[in-house]
């Protein structure tokens, strides 16, 4: 006997609370089809059990917003238990927290709406710094001078002009000045208004070196200084022109041999008078003087301290250029405005390759000339030396 076809009736859901009644036949009862259960899908059981859980809130509208709001907020900003922030009746009381909104105070309230608007009188005082953000606020770094009056900067038509002017002590240095030299030529390789550097010195004297008899100091700081000086010269990527009108003399006349183009006028002369108050040279001279002119040249000029005139120093290669007093400015304007009108990649190649090729131990000798300084500087010939020079009379040196 077959059984009757089983039928499955859609059963709408509903939202409110269900009976359950019992399936169980009483006696004398034939049992009948279990009653279809509905196929309701899984996504939609989901949903609905969190929608049940999901804290229903009235859409505000432009009319709502406009309306002042019945319920008051306390001093946190958070809506109370009970405010129109909560409404479903299954939910337990809670606190709605919502970011503090700002709302202009009411007319003539005397009290603002935040620190902002509020009365001077009511404003908070200012929070004061702490030590830490005062230490940080000391250590910046402060702003590099650009010029001063013992070495003028100028950059016209794409040329860097720094002029040491200290005419009444032959340009000698102090100790800012190298270190100022340094900083605008280090500038010079990222800035593209700079086509070429020049350092030149004004009066008689291109510059007689360290101011041993003023405030210079020969020490490890003045020595870090000066080869920081030379590094500028010889990795700055522009051509860098020592105009040289007069004596150079010590650590300027290093870094005017360091350059890349020398010219010099005929009255001028190169000295390395180091060995004259018992140092030895410095300035990467042992590695710059010795690659322009040999071993035995940058010998003599080391231990004898001679001056080297210009003409000399031309015919035996140790500068490029050499040009009449009367004529000497406007063959350095001239050759500085060839040079700002050349290609400015192609020469900085150009000088990358010869120093690759011919100042292979200059980071070397600078260091090695660092080492050497520092034990000479403390020797008793170096302190005879330095009397001699600044009481004008022979040095009595005992290798002491």
């Amino acid at each position: 006997m077959s059984s009757p076809p089983r039928t499955t009736t859609a059963i709408p859901a509903t939202t409110g609370p269900t009976t359950r009644t019992s399936c169980t036949p009483g006696p004398g009862t034939a049992r009948s089809a279990p009653p279809a259960r509905t196929s309701i899908p899984s996504w939609t059981r989901r949903r609905s059990r969190r929608s049940s859980a999901r804290v229903s809130t009235p859409r505000r509208t432009p009319a709502s917003r406009a309306s002042p709001r019945t319920a008051p907020r306390s001093p946190t900003g958070c809506a109370p238990a009970g405010s129109p922030r909560s409404t479903s009746a299954a939910s337990p009381p809670t606190t709605a927290c919502a970011p503090r909104r700002s709302t202009p105070p009411r007319p003539g309230s005397p009290r603002g709406c935040c620190s902002t608007c509020a009365p001077a009188s009511r404003r908070p005082p200012p929070r004061p710094r702490s030590s830490s953000c005062a230490r940080r606020v000391s250590r910046l770094p402060e702003a590099p001078r650009q010029g001063s009056p013992e070495v003028h900067v100028d950059l016209t038509d794409g040329v860097l002009r720094l002029t040491m002017d200290r005419p009444r002590a032959l340009n000698a240095l102090t100790p800012d000045m190298p270190a100022l030299m340094a900083t605008e030529i280090e500038r010079a390789t990222a800035r593209d208004d700079v086509r070429v550097v020049v350092l030149a010195g004004t009066g008689r004297a291109f510059s007689t070196g360290a101011d041993i008899s003023g405030k210079y100091t020969i020490d490890d700081t003045s020595m870090d200084t000066a080869n920081r000086w030379i590094r500028a010269i010889t990795t700055c990527d522009k051509p860098v022109v020592a105009a040289v009108n007069g004596v150079a003399a010590g650590v300027s006349c290093s870094a005017a041999l360091a350059c890349d183009l020398v010219v010099a006028a005929e009255s001028a002369s190169f000295l390395l008078p180091f060995a004259n108050v018992g140092l030895m040279v410095d300035g990467g001279a042992s590695a710059t003087v010795a690659a322009a002119i040999g071993r035995a040249r940058a010998m003599r000029m080391a231990l004898l301290a001679e001056p080297l005139p210009a003409r000399t120093a031309y015919d035996i290669g140790l500068v490029s250029h050499l040009a009449p007093d009367a004529s000497f400015a406007e063959e350095v304007d001239a050759l500085v405005a060839r040079l700002a009108a050349g290609p400015p990649l192609a020469l900085a190649a150009s000088k990358k390759a010869v120093n690759a090729a011919t100042l292979t131990q200059l980071d070397a000798a600078l260091e090695r000339e660092k080492s050497g300084q520092s034990v000479l500087l403390r020797t008793a010939d170096v302190v005879e030396g330095v009397v001699a020079f600044a009481e004008r009379r022979p040095p009595v040196f005992r290798g002491e």
